[in-house]
């Protein structure tokens, strides 16, 4: 959890310890900060923010009214904009995707009061590895400009745009005015006991460590209904998927094995997977990174015909059952009188939720039918609508092959 609070004089020697260190220096050579004045003072047009990690201090952001503030240093400008000085402390926390989160917190921040209309950043001329990063979030280039001793690029990101591409929105962050604590919008919401802390920080440090030429990226986190994987988007073209307990990291390795074998005897589009991630002994499930494909989940109002809808699931359903079973995984469910004991314990804990007596009922006439003994058949064995993704009308991809094996047929007689 990286948190936001006001910079006190308390920080003072953190702070000039920070100024000391060689990175902070190289993107920051000719300011004098007087931390010893400016932290004991409060103006309107200012905000100066520590940057917490789970409570350690990790790095500094300074928030201005470049309108009103007292030197004049961005000249004459409009009202309504803000400009922000950020930075991270210390070397070893570079390279961890913090200085993302600490500056789409900043941003929401920023972009909280309705009235402003952009936000301003005036990174050195030379620090060509700051341009890349604040155009992965958005910001355009304005021009070059000289501030006192310095050459630098002023970069602008507009409202719009950050409305448009950001996937953190005002109205999603608690920003609370003196608690100044704001919950990290790159971590999954956690779904399980036991689930393994994974957020945007995660997916940085592993791209870093494991596949350095995606590490530039933007990383933007995707909320799904799903509820085995965490979902990041990499740019526009490309995602990763990360189990959130260790027991579900079979299903990448089975994904990744199986659906490049069935993917050209399908003839909608499913997952494309690029390059699969090793565990780690700070992540340690194995993870992988997989083309985007462009579509949106299945709702009623995006389709055009629901009887071609119903005929392309079909097909896709019997593609699916005419590939070879040679050497194919069990998927599917497990037979129901397997999991009757697990089935009551859930019923009786929903006493007040649901009727148990009429749910009780009716898993007893279930455990009746007899069990199935056919010919096992390639299954999907989720096909529920967030699964299906639709495009211009139609359906045009299926999605999460996690649980793909072979089994009773009728598990993909779900969405009927």
């Amino acid at each position: 959890m990286i948190n936001l609070r006001p910079a006190t004089f308390a920080d003072l020697d953190l702070l000039q310890h920070w100024d000391e260190q060689p990175h902070i220096i190289d993107s920051d050579p000719n300011d004098d900060w007087h931390w010893e004045i400016e932290l004991d003072r409060t103006p309107e047009w200012r905000e100066q923010l520590i940057v917490e990690l789970k409570g350690r201090p990790i790095g500094f952001i300074q928030i201005i009214d470049p309108a009103l503030e007292e030197s004049h240093y961005w000249g004459e400008v409009p009202m309504n904009l803000r400009a922000i000085d950020i930075w991270i402390g210390e070397a070893t926390d570079l390279g961890k995707g913090y200085g993302t989160t600490m500056m789409q917190l900043a941003l929401a921040r920023c972009f909280a009061d309705p009235l402003v209309t952009a936000v301003l950043i005036d990174p050195l001329a030379s620090n060509t590895r700051a341009h890349r990063f604040y155009k992965r979030l958005g910001f355009q280039f304005v021009e070059p400009r000289r501030f006192g001793e310095d050459d630098c690029f002023v970069y602008r990101l507009n409202r719009a745009d950050w409305h448009s591409e950001r996937v953190i929105a005002s109205s999603q962050l608690e920003i609370k005015s003196n608690q100044k604590q704001i919950p990290d919008p790159g971590a999954q919401i956690k779904m399980h006991e036991g689930e393994i802390d994974i957020d945007i920080a995660i997916v940085n440090r592993l791209l870093a460590e494991q596949f350095p030429h995606l590490a530039e990226r933007s990383i933007t986190v995707v909320r799904s209904t799903g509820t085995v994987n965490a979902i990041y988007r990499l740019d526009n073209d490309l995602y990763v998927r990360l189990p959130r307990v260790e027991t579900s990291a079979e299903s990448i390795d089975r994904e990744w094995t199986w659906v490049p074998k069935l993917a050209p005897r399908i003839s909608v589009t499913i997952p494309q997977p690029l390059a699969r991630g090793k565990p780690t002994n700070w992540y340690p499930c194995p993870w992988a990174i997989y083309h985007w494909i462009k579509g949106s989940p299945y709702r009623d109002d995006l389709i055009r015909d629901e009887r071609q809808a119903a005929l392309d699931l079909a097909n896709f359903i019997l593609e699916l059952r005419k590939v070879d079973v040679l050497g194919a995984p069990r998927g599917g469910r497990n037979p129901l009188i397997e999991l009757d004991t697990a089935t009551r314990s859930a019923i009786k804990s929903s006493h007040g939720v649901i009727d148990i007596e009429a749910a009780s009922a009716a898993w007893i006439r279930s455990l009746e039918a007899p069990l199935w003994n056919g010919k096992p058949v390639w299954i999907h064995g989720d096909l529920l609508r967030p699964n299906f993704l639709v495009q211009d009308g139609r359906l045009c991809a299926v999605i999460d092959f996690g649980g793909v094996g072979i089994g009773d047929p009728a598990a993909d007689v779900i969405p009927a």
